[in-house]
């Protein structure tokens, strides 16, 4: 039987080529709310502040683009016929937001109970 060239150095490890390396940027809205009763409270977030702390977390991320921000001001949590909160739903439908981050964690409970649509939350408030 004839020998057949090697194809591989036995002593040299083949070289694979280099993966490519593929991250999901992840199309990033903020939704901020703050009821008429949380209004005023000393002590109590606003929302400017609240604009500020989502949109500085999404711009120190990679894997994140800033596609907006919605605002409901003065809208009670029990209600879900919010103006920008279904405006933004409606963009988290057609697929041009993947990724939803909000101040608390609660906001994501409001969201998942109203919305069955596969969407990413972030609540900034538990990550620090």
């Amino acid at each position: 039987m004839a020998r057949t060239k090697r194809k591989v150095n036995p002593i040299a490890p083949a070289v694979e080529p280099a993966r490519e390396e593929k991250t999901e940027k992840y199309l990033a809205a903020t939704y901020v709310r703050l009821s008429v009763e949380d209004s005023g409270k000393k002590g109590a977030d606003t929302i400017e502040g609240q604009k500020k702390m989502l949109s500085d977390f999404i711009s120190r991320r990679d894997d994140m683009e800033f596609v907006g921000i919605w605002c409901d001001n003065g809208e009670t949590e029990t209600n879900f016929a919010r103006p920008q909160f279904e405006a933004m739903m409606e963009k988290v439908k057609r697929g041009e937001i993947n990724c939803i981050v909000v101040k608390d964690e609660c906001v994501i409970i409001e969201l998942n109970a109203e919305s069955p649509i596969k969407c990413r939350f972030c609540a900034v408030s538990s990550i620090f």
